[in-house]
C-alpha cells in the first residue's frame, strides 16, 4: 500500500504513535512522517489516536470508510468486521466531538455579545457622570470669584488716612503706619492731600472761569 504525503494532517510536537495492530517499525506514525494512510490507519485502529491529532479533514468519516474498504482486501473477513465496528465508534465519537465545538462556539458568540452590551452601558455611565460634574464644576466657579472678589477688596484709603490725621498724626507717621503694606507713599500722600485739601482744585475752577470773563 502506497502511502501519499498529505497536509490535512498534524499530530502534537513530540507525538510517536507505535502500531497497535502487528507492531510494524514501519507503521510507527511521528509528526515528521505524516501521510493520509498512516494517520487513518492509527485512527482506525487505535481508539486513542484521535486525541494526538491537533488538526484532521472534515471529511475524515468519509475517508476512514474509503480506507476500511481498500485495507480489507489484505485482512481476513473476520478481522475486516471488527475494524469497520472500530470505525464506526469512532466516528460517532468525531460527531459528538464536533458538536460539541459547534455548541462552545455558539456560547462564545453570545458570551461576546453580552460583554459588548456591558461595554457599551459602561461608557454611557461614565459620560453621564463625566457630565454631572463638568456641570458641578461650572456651577462652583462664580461663588469662588465672588468670594475672591469681597476679600480682596481694598479699603478706603482716604477714609483711614482721615483718622490717622483725627488722631494727630502728620504725614509721616502715617507713612511709617503704611510701610508693611502694599500702598505706595505717593498713594498715602494723595490720599493725605485729599483729606486735608478736600476742595483745593475749585478756586482753580473759579479762577479760570473769571479770568475768561
Amino acid at each position: 500500500m502506497k502511502n501519499v504525503a498529505h497536509p490535512d494532517y498534524e499530530l502534537r510536537a513530540g507525538t510517536l504513535l507505535h502500531d497497535p495492530i502487528n507492531k510494524e517499525f514501519s507503521k510507527i506514525l511521528t509528526p515528521r512522517n505524516i501521510t493520509e494512510d498512516l494517520c487513518l490507519y492509527h485512527i482506525a485502529f487505535n481508539k486513542d489516536a484521535l486525541s494526538y491529532f491537533t488538526r484532521v479533514p472534515e471529511d475524515l468519516n468519509d475517508r476512514l470508510e474509503k480506507f476500511m474498504s481498500r485495507y480489507g482486501k489484505e485482512m481476513p473477513d473476520k478481522d475486516v468486521e471488527i475494524k469497520k465496528r472500530q470505525a464506526q465508534v469512532l466516528s460517532k465519537q468525531i460527531d459528538s466531538v464536533k458538536a460539541e465545538l459547534e455548541e462552545l462556539n455558539k456560547k462564545q458568540i453570545e458570551l461576546n455579545a453580552k460583554l459588548d452590551e456591558y461595554s457599551k452601558a459602561m461608557e454611557a455611565i461614565h459620560a453621564i457622570l463625566d457630565s454631572a460634574s463638568a456641570e458641578e464644576k461650572t456651577e462652583e466657579k462664580p461663588e469662588e470669584k465672588t468670594e475672591e472678589k469681597t476679600e480682596e477688596k481694598p479699603a478706603d484709603i482716604d477714609t483711614e488716612v482721615k483718622e490717622f490725621i483725627d488722631a494727630g498724626m502728620d504725614l509721616e507717621a502715617i507713612k511709617e503706619a503704611y510701610a508693611d503694606s502694599q500702598m505706595s507713599a505717593g498713594e498715602i500722600e494723595e490720599a493725605y492731600n485729599h483729606v486735608v485739601n478736600p476742595v483745593s482744585e475749585t478756586p482753580k475752577k473759579g479762577a479760570k472761569k473769571g479770568g475768561s470773563k
